[in-house]
């Protein structure tokens, strides 16, 4: 089990994950409360993810963000996973899985972040591939904002 890291939970963070397989469409939607710091044109994002069937198991998630560059890391189980969307660029990332682990990659089609001192958006627009084979299209629209704001 993981140990425990204090996080500020002043913030909420939204995050609406889209995926297109086989002329299939998925969508996928968190809200999870976290901490935010914004130094100059990088800023840092780190929350729990709690699991469906027990809440008691969760995993760190840190986002480091630039204006052409997302890293996604989730620490906790066996291993850790990671996403990097890097605006025309490809890169190959470690997923970790309950049925096992793998590489594949990702080609990031657009990027676009926009940060403030008190929030953040962003929106990607990527590919995964396995072996070279593209397996999906995906859609990442990720938002954030001071938590005392959030009665808007």
């Amino acid at each position: 089990m993981m140990r425990d890291i204090p996080i500020a939970e002043d913030y909420m963070i939204s995050i609406i994950g889209q995926q297109m397989v086989n002329n299939q469409q998925d969508e996928v939607a968190l809200t999870a409360f976290g901490e935010y710091k914004k130094d100059g044109n990088k800023a840092m994002v780190s929350y729990y993810e709690y699991d469906d069937d027990d809440p008691s198991i969760k995993k760190l998630v840190e986002i480091e963000v630039e204006p052409n560059k997302m890293i996604m890391t989730k620490r906790g189980g066996f291993a850790p996973s990671q996403l990097i969307l890097e605006k025309g660029k490809r890169h190959l990332c470690y997923y970790a899985t309950d049925l096992g682990n793998f590489m594949m990659g990702i080609n990031t089609d657009s990027l676009d972040v926009e940060m403030h001192q008190d929030n953040m958006q962003a929106s990607a627009s990527y590919t995964i591939d396995v072996n070279s084979n593209v397996v999906s299209s995906n859609r990442l629209t990720f938002g954030l904002r001071r938590r005392k704001s959030c009665k808007d």
